[in-house]
């Protein structure tokens, strides 16, 4: 990845899905630097505008917290109104794991 500034850097990926429709040549990045010398590389890629023009979260580990954060606000219309809400609940008969539950 090269940065607006010349850059030249490797940085982190998150994600280990496929990333094939996520990213094209000279496609616009964002990304998160670290200070941490513990770490192996100086960045994480964090979001990459799609060959649509639309934003794709990379990093797995924000769409949560910002789900719960828009949750919280009430900015998903359908979903607003709700007095509880609990992550990672066991849920069904098969007693799987869910990542919001809204009572």
């Amino acid at each position: 990845m090269v940065t607006e500034r010349g850059e030249e850097l490797c940085i982190h990926c998150p994600n280990t899905g496929s990333m094939l429709n996520c990213m094209q040549p000279d496609g616009r990045v964002w990304f998160s630097r670290s200070a941490d010398p513990r770490r192996k590389l100086p960045g994480t890629w964090e979001l990459s505008e799609t060959p649509h023009g639309r934003l794709a979260c990379i990093n797995t580990a924000r769409a949560n917290p910002l789900v719960e954060e828009a949750l919280r606000d009430g900015v998903i219309a359908e979903l607003a109104g709700f007095d509880g809400l609990r992550r990672e609940v066991r849920y069904g008969q098969e007693n799987s794991r869910i990542d919001f539950c809204l009572a």
